[in-house]
């Protein structure tokens, strides 16, 4: 395998990001469409939370959020939070990875970054949706 240039990664990942926090600004507002992709990404996480390690979990937590947002259920997360979440769902379905999901051992680098990376920032709320 030839070198990887991390910033080049880098830049791919946040310009990818960029493109699902523009989708989730829509989502949030649709709960018809945040079902389908909620739908879509319950079926990829039962297909591939072995090859998240530990974020599959604050995957899991997301999308329990994302549930109670299409069932009207209401959460105390802030929207900034609720936006995040979404746009790490989205995210996650994207077929756009800078690192292919078939690619074995890193096609899920990408993922398990932008998810930790969001776990860290909505970590608060999280905790008191858990509570």
């Amino acid at each position: 395998m030839k070198d990887i240039d991390i910033r080049i990664k880098l830049q791919e990942v946040s310009s990818v990001f960029r493109g699902a926090e523009e989708k989730a600004a829509i989502y949030v507002k649709n709960t018809e469409r945040l079902a389908v992709i909620l739908k879509e990404a319950q079926e990829k996480f039962e297909r591939t939370h072995p090859a998240l390690g530990a974020a599959a979990l604050h995957l899991q937590t997301f999308l329990t959020v994302v549930e109670d947002l299409v069932n009207g259920k209401p959460t105390e997360i802030p929207a900034e939070h609720i936006h995040l979440i979404v746009s790490g769902v989205v995210y996650f379905i994207s077929p756009c990875d800078v690192f292919p999901d078939f690619i074995v051992g890193f096609g899920f680098i990408d993922d398990i970054f932008i998810i930790g990376l969001i776990a860290a920032a909505v970590n608060s709320s999280i905790e008191q949706y858990n509570a």
